[in-house]
C-alpha cells in the first residue's frame, strides 16, 4: 500500500471512561476511555491496558491517555474524505481505509507526526500538505524545558549518513540546533543497526526496545506474554529520521543527560539516571503535535467562543454551610451513572497536588490552585468533551496549595508567601493583593460574611523540625480591598482553615491541642472553653477538620469529637484497627441525623512466600450523629485512603481510595457499590453537582462523571 507510511490521523480528546467494574480486581479491567472507534480500543488495549493496570509496569505506555482537549476532533479530511482519528498522548491513530478488515493490523496506523512537526507541514492527502512553521516544542523533558532541541532544530539533520553500526554516538545536539562533538558521552552506547530507506542509523537501545516482548491484552486475564511491536517496530516508529544525539533536558525538574532520536511517527528518549523500566520512553508526540496544529484555536474558543459566567454570586448568598467540605457547591439532581460513555476526563498538564475544586455558583467554572503553575479555571459546558482551560493566573514567585472561594464574582486564595490574591471569576484578571503584616508561610482557604473575609495563616517566627512553621494569627480583610480589619494574637500553630459555627463565630483549631472561638470582630468568645483535644492537622492542601451541623462542632484530628456550644466534649469516637498516623478518622461528613467518616484500617496478609506484611485500606462508617455508639453500617474498600474526605447528596456517598473512585449508597440496603477506575491518587474533595460528579486527581487528570 503506497501510503501505509503516510497515513495521518486525528483524534478525539479521549473522554476518560471511568469504567463502571463491580470487580476490585485493577487487572481485569480494560483502558479506562472511551473511543472513537473500537479498532482502536483493541490496539490501545492490548500494548497499554497491562502498563495502566499493573500496580508497577516494566515498561511506559505505548499510546498513552488521550490528549487534553482533543475531544472534538474525531475526524479529520484526507484526500477530501473524513477519516476516523484518536489522538494520544504518545502518537495518533487513525482509520485506513484501504484496509477494511478490521482484524488486520493495518486497518489502524500511526501518522507520521514528527516527521510533519519537523518539516512544518501538516500531511491533508497522499501527495497533498499544509505547509506551516516546524514545532518550537521541546522534543524531551518537561514542558517549556530549555535545554532539549525543538521539533525544529532538527530540520536541518534530515540528511542521509553512511551505515555507522559499532561506532559509539558522541554527537550532542544543542538547543539552538548545533551539533558538536563529545570526547566523554554521557555513557557510551553503540549503534546497532542502519536503516537503508532513510539512510539513519539507530542507537542500541532503541533497537533493543523495538524487539522487547511482555505482557499484552489479547481479551482476556492474565495477560499473555508476547512480542510486543507487531507486525514489526516499522508499524509503530516508521524510519528514523535522525540520528541518535546526546542532549540535554530538565526532566521533572532535574537536568538530565537524553540520547534522543526521532522517527517517523514516533520519538524515543534514553535517560541513563532513570530506572531500567523507564530508561527508554516515548516522547509525547501525540501531545505536541495536537498543541501545534490545533492548541491556538482551542485556546481562543475556550475564551471567546463559550458562554461567560453569569452574575455574580449576590452577597446575602455567601457560603456558611459546613455540614461537610464541598457543602457550598452541591446541588441535588439526576444520580450519576458513570460506565461506559458517561466518564471524561481532561488531562491537565498540571501537578494538580490533588487540589480540591471550587465551582463557580453557575456552574460555568471549575478553580483549583496548581502549585506553582498558578491558580487554573476550567471551562464547564453540558458537553464533558469540551472542557477546556478558560484561564490561568500565575503571578511570579507565587504557590497555590489551597482551595480559592469563589464569591461575589472573585476568586480569592493564598499563597505560600503569604499574600491574598483576588482575580476576577470571569477572566483571571487580578483585582487586588494583601500582603499580610507576618511573614506568613501558608494561607488557609478564607470563609467571607460579607464584608470580611477570615483566614488562618502559619508564620515562620517558630520552626518545627517536624512539623514546620508552628506559631500562626487569624486575619480578617476587607473583601472590596484586602485591607486588614484584625489580628489575632499569636498561637501555636493556627494553620488551618476557619469555619462559621455557633452564633455565627469563627471556629479553629491549632497545634496547641486546643480549639478556638473568636467573634467576627475578634474577640475570643467568652463562655468558649479552649478543650485540648489533640493536635487539629489541618492545613492550607486539606479542608477543615471541622463539621458544624445540628448544633453540633465536630472535630476529626483522629478521633472523632462532638462539642457542644461552650465547647465541652459530649461524644468521642474511637474507632478500632486505625492508623497510628494520627489520620485514622477522616473529616466529618453530616447529613441529617448521620456522620459520615472514612476510618484508616489495618488489615494483615501473608504473601504466597508467607511473608507477613500490612495494607492500610479505607472502610467508610455511618455514625448516629447525636451517639456516636450507634454505628449505622461499614463499607469496605479494599483501598488505601483518597481524598481523607468524603461526599454525601442524594442517597450516596462519593470518595476517593487510591488510585478508585467509589460511588456507595448511603444506607445499609446491599450498598449498590459502582467503582470507577480513575487516575493516580484520587485526592481532591469530589464536588456533585446537578446528576454530575466533579474530580481530580493527583496527576492532574480531572473528571466528570454523568
Amino acid at each position: 500500500m503506497k501510503n501505509l507510511d503516510f497515513i495521518f490521523r486525528t483524534g478525539l480528546a479521549f473522554v476518560a471512561v471511568l469504567s463502571l467494574v463491580t470487580s476490585a480486581s485493577p487487572q481485569t479491567a480494560r483502558a479506562a476511555y472511551g473511543f472513537n472507534d473500537p479498532a482502536f480500543a483493541q490496539q490501545w488495549d492490548r500494548l497499554d491496558a497491562p502498563v495502566q493496570n499493573t500496580e508497577s509496569p516494566s515498561r511506559g505506555y505505548t499510546w498513552g491517555p488521550p490528549v487534553a482537549g482533543s475531544g472534538r476532533i474525531t475526524a479529520e479530511n484526507y484526500d477530501g474524505k473524513p477519516r476516523t482519528v484518536e489522538y494520544f498522548d504518545k502518537a495518533r491513530m487513525e482509520i485506513n481505509p484501504e484496509i477494511t478488515d478490521p482484524a488486520n493490523p493495518w486497518h489502524v496506523t500511526t501518522g507520521l507526526l514528527v516527521e510533519e512537526m519537523v518539516l512544518g507541514r501538516s500531511q491533508t492527502g497522499d501527495n497533498s500538505f499544509t505547509t506551516t512553521t516546524p514545532n518550537p516544542a521541546a522534543v524531551a523533558g518537561d514542558p517549556d524545558n530549555p535545554l532539549s532541541p525543538s521539533y525544529a532544530a532538527f530540520k536541518n539533520l534530515l540528511a542521509p549518513l553512511p551505515d555507522l553500526t559499532g561506532q559509539t554516538v558522541n554527537r550532542q545536539l544543542d538547543p539552538a540546533g548545533p551539533v558538536r562533538t563529545l570526547f566523554k558521552p554521557p555513557e557510551n552506547r553503540p549503534l546497532k543497526s542502519f536503516d537503508a530507506v532513510t539512510g539513519h542509523n539507530i542507537a542500541d537501545v532503541f533497537e533493543t526496545y523495538f524487539h522487547q516482548t511482555g505482557e499484552i491484552y489479547n481479551g482476556s486475564y492474565p495477560y499473555d506474554q508476547g512480542q510486543l511491536f507487531t507486525p514489526g517496530p516499522l508499524y509503530i516508529f516508521g524510519h528514523p529520521i535522525t540520528e541518535p544525539y546526546w542532549t540535554k533536558a530538565v526532566v521533572a525538574g532535574k537536568e538530565q543527560a537524553v540520547l534522543v532520536q526521532l522517527f517517523e511517527r514516533r520519538t524515543l528518549t534514553y535517560t541513563p539516571a532513570n530506572t531500567p523500566a523507564n530508561r527508554v520512553e516515548m516522547g509525547n508526540v501525540g501531545q505536541h503535535y495536537f498543541a501545534w496544529r490545533y492548541q491556538p484555536l482551542t485556546h481562543e474558543g475556550c475564551r471567546q467562543g463559550m458562554p461567560q459566567p453569569t452574575t455574580p454570586v449576590s452577597p446575602e448568598r455567601f457560603p456558611q454551610d459546613f455540614s461537610q467540605p464541598a457543602a457550598p457547591y452541591l446541588a441535588s439532581g439526576p444520580v450519576p451513572e458513570g460506565g461506559p460513555g458517561n466518564v471524561f476526563h481532561y488531562t491537565t498538564g498540571l501537578n494538580a497536588t490533588g487540589q480540591n475544586l471550587a465551582i463557580s455558583q453557575d456552574g460555568t467554572l471549575a478553580v483549583f490552585g496548581a502549585a506553582k503553575q498558578g491558580l487554573v479555571a476550567l471551562r464547564l459546558t453540558d458537553d464533558p468533551a469540551q472542557t477546556c482551560e478558560a484561564w490561568r493566573y500565575n503571578p511570579p514567585g507565587s504557590a497555590f496549595y489551597g482551595e480559592p472561594l469563589l464569591y461575589n464574582g472573585l476568586a480569592i486564595v493564598g499563597d505560600t508567601t503569604g499574600t491574598l490574591h483576588a482575580v476576577r471569576l470571569s477572566d483571571g484578571a487580578p483585582v487586588w493583593t494583601s500582603k499580610q503584616p507576618h511573614q506568613v508561610y501558608s494561607i488557609a482557604t478564607p470563609i467571607t460574611d460579607g464584608p470580611n473575609l477570615y483566614f488562618a495563616g502559619a508564620t515562620d517566627e517558630i520552626v518545627s523540625s517536624m512539623y514546620g512553621p508552628s506559631s500562626g494569627h487569624v486575619y480578617a480583610v476587607r473583601l472590596s480591598d484586602g485591607g486588614l480589619v484584625w489580628e489575632s494574637p499569636n498561637i501555636y500553630g493556627a494553620r488551618g482553615k476557619v469555619i462559621f459555627g455557633f452564633e455565627g463565630n469563627l471556629f479553629f483549631g491549632a497545634w496547641d491541642n486546643a480549639i478556638y472561638a473568636y467573634t467576627r470582630e475578634g474577640h475570643p468568645v467568652t463562655d468558649w472553653s479552649t478543650k485540648s483535644i489533640g493536635i487539629i492537622a489541618s492545613g492550607p492542601t486539606s479542608t477543615d477538620a471541622f463539621s458544624f451541623a445540628n448544633n453540633r462542632l465536630y472535630v476529626s484530628n483522629g478521633l472523632l469529637f462532638a462539642l457542644d456550644r461552650t465547647g465541652q466534649i459530649v461524644d468521642t469516637y474511637r474507632p478500632s484497627s486505625t492508623s497510628i498516623s494520627n489520620r485514622g478518622v477522616t473529616l466529618p461528613t453530616v447529613v441529617g441525623d448521620t456522620v459520615y467518616v472514612g476510618v484508616e484500617v489495618y488489615t494483615d496478609d501473608k504473601t504466597p512466600e508467607g511473608v507477613r506484611i500490612n495494607h492500610q485500606v479505607l472502610e467508610v462508617r455511618a455514625l448516629n450523629a447525636n451517639n456516636f455508639k450507634d454505628e449505622k453500617f461499614t463499607f469496605h474498600t479494599d483501598f488505601s485512603p483518597g481524598s481523607y474526605a468524603l461526599t454525601v447528596l442524594d442517597g450516596y456517598i462519593y470518595f476517593g481510595a487510591s488510585e478508585r473512585f467509589f460511588q456507595v449508597r448511603a444506607d445499609s440496603s446491599g450498598f449498590n457499590r459502582q467503582m470507577f477506575l480513575a487516575g493516580d491518587n484520587i485526592g481532591g474533595v469530589p464536588v456533585v453537582r446537578n446528576g454530575r460528579v466533579y474530580v481530580i486527581a493527583g496527576d492532574g487528570n480531572f473528571y466528570i462523571v454523568r
